[in-house]
């Protein structure tokens, strides 16, 4: 749903170079300033250049990448009009690219298809159906008490959305495409949303896992995702 993040994933699949050349001034002009003050406005500057950009170019990737390395944990997110809003990040020496990451990035794409839309309107779009398909929605709150943000696009992700994308899972289930899921370890009161949602069918594990971004770490409690199959997974 996000049409900045797949145009990225686009123009890195057919120009890094054009890509590169713009991270490169704009890694340059911000290292080389030398107060906090004056990298918080530069970096402000480039957002407000990048929110009002309507051309999708490699330019638009070049700085969407740059926000992503200097904003505040590397968090992307838009408001309800669709423009990024997140702070400066404040980082001594912040890395801005690896050339070498998205030269292999460009090459693992060569055989990719991407597009952008709804969830449901690329499934329906399949002309055959497909053996395997691996999922990752946007996550849901671990609870009520834990506020989680699911506003990676304008429209956000919704538990009707969560719905929806349950019963198409179900639509290619039956047609025998096997199913992957994962999402977070989501609770309301003491009953697991997945254990409910998924409860026909489908098997549930749960995994530990470590966040850069997450309100819930500690040193004594790891945040649990759940990973959801419609086959019986290998022990």
């Amino acid at each position: 749903m996000n049409p900045v993040l797949m145009h990225a994933y686009q123009k890195i699949k057919q120009a890094p170079m054009s890509i590169m050349d713009t991270l490169v001034a704009l890694r340059n002009e911000y290292n080389s300033i030398s107060t906090d003050k004056a990298r918080e406005e530069f970096y402000y500057r480039v957002r407000k250049t990048f929110n009002e950009m309507r051309f999708e170019d490699e330019q638009k990737v070049a700085f969407f990448i740059f926000l992503n390395h200097t904003c505040f944990n590397g968090l992307y997110r838009e408001n309800r009009s669709g423009d990024f809003n997140v702070p400066h990040g404040r980082y001594k020496s912040p890395s801005i690219f690896e050339e070498e990451n998205i030269m292999t990035l460009h090459k693992a794409l060569q055989k990719v298809e991407i597009n952008c839309g709804d969830f449901a309107e690329i499934w329906n779009s399949l002309e055959n159906n497909p053996t395997f398909i691996y999922i990752d929605p946007p996550y849901r709150p671990i609870s009520k008490q834990v506020t989680m943000f699911t506003l990676y696009d304008k429209s956000g992700f919704t538990d009707f959305d969560q719905l929806r994308l349950k019963e198409i899972c179900d639509i290619f289930g039956n047609r025998g495409c096997r199913i992957m899921l994962s999402n977070s370890d989501s609770y309301d009161e003491d009953i697991s949303y997945f254990e409910n949602l998924y409860n026909n069918g489908y098997h549930i594990s749960r995994i530990e896992v470590t966040r850069m971004i997450n309100p819930y770490n500690s040193k004594n409690r790891k945040p649990k995702e759940v990973i959801i199959t419609n086959y019986q997974p290998p022990q």
